[in-house]
């Protein structure tokens, strides 16, 4: 087997994923053609999974008969910081750069402040 960085392309790590999953599927001893049936596809569309060509939804199917979905929260963890609580801890260096978090609530004042200053439209019937 071979182990899973960053240096493999998509296409090598596609076809470890699969040959993991096979091995899986042989040593409990079932057949393609069942497993194919197991997650609700043919057995055409499960030998196009090596080539990756598959719906996430197939994948986390065939991922759950082998019992390892749980391992997702391992692969993607819960993020635990919010993406504002994220940005306003770096709200200086962002603000002057991207206009940031701040830059935008100051942008919105503005624009509220616009539309309270308009003038009304005028209708025909005044």
């Amino acid at each position: 087997m071979t182990k899973i960085t960053r240096s493999l392309s998509d296409t090598a790590v596609i076809e470890e994923l699969y040959n993991r999953l096979e091995e899986r599927r042989k040593q409990q001893g079932i057949k393609q053609a069942d497993m194919a049936e197991r997650v609700g596809i043919t057995p055409k569309s499960y030998r196009a999974i090596k080539e990756g060509k598959c719906k996430l939804e197939v994948f986390v199917a065939l991922v759950r008969q082998f019992g390892l979905v749980e391992q997702f929260d391992d692969l993607i963890p819960e993020q635990r910081i919010s993406p504002l609580q994220l940005a306003s801890k770096h709200s200086g260096s962002r603000a002057r750069t991207l206009g940031g978090v701040k830059g935008a609530r100051e942008r919105a004042l503005t624009q509220a402040d616009l539309l309270l200053k308009r003038k009304p439209l005028k209708t025909k019937g005044e």
